[in-house]
C-alpha cells in the first residue's frame, strides 16, 4: 500500500503517518483527521471488533466448559420459571415488541405489568405480618405452657421437638383464623400462549400470596428487589413453584433434571427475571401515557416500527459496507490508500427501506438512492456487489444468499429524501460528489463537511475490477 502525500505538508523527512498507523494496528483519534485517516481508523476498529468478538466467544465457551453441571441452570428450568411468573402476572409469553410492521397497541395496555404496590397496600401488608407474628408468638407460649405443665422436668430435646409440633399447629390455626381478604388475580389476563401450568396450580400459588397478606401480585417496581415487599413476593413465588415442582405439577416437556441445586438455581433465575421486569416498567409506563393521548396509539405504533426499522436498516447498511469492502480489498492492493478506503464508511452506501408484501408483489427492500454519488462511484459499488456475489472464497449457499439479497435491493425507492439527510462522510473527496447535490445544500452544511480537494481517478480502478468479474459484466456496464 502506497503512502499518501497531503496538501500543505512541510518539506523534509516524512512525519509519522496516522493513516498507516491505523492500518498497521496503531490506534488514533478521529478528530482532526482526513477522510482517509478516519476511514482507516474505522476499518481498524472493525477488524479489532471482529477479533474481540471471536475472543469473547472463545472465552465464554471455555468458561462454560469449566463450569460444573450443578452450577449451570438447565434451559428447561429457566423456561419453566419464566412461564410460571408470566402466567401469574398475566403477561404474554412473547414480548409485545413487534416482529413485523404490525403493532397491536391493545396488547400494551392488556399485558402491561401491574401498577406498583401502593403505600396503603404495603402498610396493610406490614400490619398483617405484625398480627401474624404476635398471634403465633402468643399462642406458642400459651400452648407450650399448657403441655409442659404436666411434665415440668422435660428435657431440652423434648422441649425443642415439642415446640416444632406446636409451631406447626399454631401456623395452621392462623391460616384458618386470619381475616380472609380478596385477591386480585391476573391469571385471567394471560394470553392463550400461557397454558403450560394447570389452573389449579396457579390458584394454589395465588392462595399462598393471599395467605401472606398480599392483595395482588405486583412489585415495588421503582425500588430494588431487596425491599421487604419485593423479597417476600419473590420468596412466595419461589416457594409456590417448588411446591408445584415437588408435586410433579411442572409439565414434563421442560425436562428439568433432578438436582439438589434446583431450589438455589430457581431463586437465581426468578430474581434475575423480576429484576429485568423492574427495568422495563418505566418504559412501559411512558408507552401507556403516550397511548392515552389523542392520536397516541398511532404515534406509538409509528414510533415502534420506525425505531425497529432504523436499527435494522443501520445494521444492514453496515453489513453491506463490510461485504463490499471485503469483496474488493484483496484485488486492489496496488491502488492508493484512498482507493482502498473509499467503501469503508457506511455513509457511502445506500440506505434500505422495507416494503411489505402485497397481493401484486412480494416483500422487497428497495435502495434509497444516494443523490450525491457520481456515476463512477456508483459503478465501483456495483462492481463490488458483483464481486461479492462471485467471491470464490464463499460457499454455494453464501453466493445464493448474496444473489437473493442483491435481487431484493435491485430497485430504487421512489421516496424523496432531503439532501441534508444524506450527507457525505467528513472530508470525502469532492471530485466524487455531484455538483448539483452540493448546490442544494447551504454553505454552512458544505463547509461543515470539510470536503477534500484531492483528485481521485476511478476509471482505472473500475476497469481493473471489470476484468476481474468478466467481459459479460463489463459490456453490460458499458451499455
Amino acid at each position: 500500500m502506497s503512502h499518501l502525500s497531503f496538501a500543505g505538508a512541510p518539506a523534509g523527512p516524512a512525519p509519522r503517518d496516522p493513516l498507516m498507523d491505523c492500518l498497521h494496528g496503531h490506534q488514533t483519534e478521529d478528530e482532526g483527521l482526513t477522510f482517509e485517516q478516519t476511514a482507516a481508523a474505522k476499518y481498524q476498529r472493525m477488524q479489532d471488533g471482529q477479533r474481540k468478538a471471536a475472543d469473547r466467544q472463545q472465552k465464554a465457551e471455555e468458561s462454560r466448559l469449566r463450569k460444573s453441571p450443578k452450577t449451570e441452570a438447565p434451559p428447561g428450568l429457566t423456561a419453566a420459571i419464566h412461564e410460571w411468573s408470566r402466567a401469574l402476572l398475566g403477561l404474554p409469553r412473547q414480548s409485545t415488541s413487534p416482529s413485523s410492521s404490525q403493532v397491536d397497541v391493545s396488547q400494551i395496555t392488556k399485558h402491561h405489568l401491574p401498577a406498583p404496590a401502593k403505600i396503603t397496600e404495603v402498610e396493610a401488608w406490614n400490619s398483617h405480618n405484625k398480627n401474624c407474628e404476635d398471634f403465633i408468638e402468643y399462642e406458642i407460649k400459651q400452648k407450650m405452657a399448657q403441655k409442659l405443665a404436666t411434665n415440668p422436668k422435660a428435657s431440652n430435646t423434648y422441649k425443642a421437638e415439642l415446640k416444632k409440633i406446636v409451631t406447626k399447629e399454631v401456623v395452621a390455626e392462623w391460616a384458618n383464623r386470619a381475616p380472609k381478604k380478596g385477591f386480585m388475580s391476573r391469571v385471567a389476563l394471560a394470553t392463550t400462549s400461557v397454558q403450560s401450568y394447570e389452573p389449579s396450580r396457579l390458584s394454589l400459588a395465588e392462595a399462598s400470596l393471599a395467605a401472606a397478606g398480599f392483595p395482588r401480585l405486583t412489585l415495588q417496581w421503582n425500588n430494588t428487589i431487596n425491599t421487604p415487599w419485593n423479597s417476600a413476593v419473590l420468596n412466595c413465588l419461589l416457594a409456590a413453584w417448588l411446591e408445584c415442582y415437588n408435586a410433579r405439577g411442572v409439565p414434563d416437556y421442560y425436562d428439568i433434571p433432578q438436582s439438589d441445586e434446583t431450589p438455589k438455581l430457581a431463586k437465581e433465575i426468578l430474581t434475575k427475571w423480576l429484576s429485568g421486569k423492574r427495568a422495563k416498567y418505566s418504559q412501559e409506563e411512558n408507552d401507556k401515557a403516550l397511548i392515552a393521548t389523542p392520536g397516541g396509539a398511532e404515534k406509538y405504533a409509528k414510533k415502534v416500527v420506525e425505531s425497529k426499522d432504523r436499527k435494522a436498516m443501520k445494521a444492514l447498511r453496515t453489513k453491506v459496507a463490510q461485504s463490499r469492502l471485503q469483496a474488493i480489498l484483496k484485488h486492489i492492493k496496488g491502488f492508493t490508500d484512498t482507493h482502498q478506503l473509499l467503501l469503508v464508511m457506511d455513509e457511502v452506501h445506500s440506505d434500505t427501506e422495507t416494503v411489505p408484501a402485497t397481493p401484486a408483489k412480494p416483500a422487497h427492500q428497495p435502495r434509497i438512492k444516494l443523490a450525491w454519488r457520481k456515476p463512477e462511484l456508483d459503478q465501483l459499488i456495483h462492481l463490488a456487489d458483483e464481486m461479492a456475489r462471485k467471491n470464490p472464497d464463499s460457499t454455494k449457499a453464501q453466493k445464493t444468499n448474496a444473489a437473493k439479497f442483491q435481487a431484493a435491493r435491485a430497485e430504487y425507492s421512489p421516496a424523496a429524501i432531503n439532501p441534508e439527510d444524506q450527507l457525505t462522510p467528513q472530508q470525502f473527496p469532492k471530485c466524487l460528489i455531484r455538483e448539483e447535490f452540493l448546490n442544494q445544500l447551504g454553505e454552512l452544511e458544505v463547509e461543515g463537511l470539510e470536503l477534500s480537494e484531492k483528485h481521485i481517478e476511478l476509471q482505472t480502478l473500475n476497469e481493473h475490477l471489470m476484468r476481474k468479474v468478466g467481459n459479460k459484466y463489463a459490456m453490460a456496464v458499458a451499455s
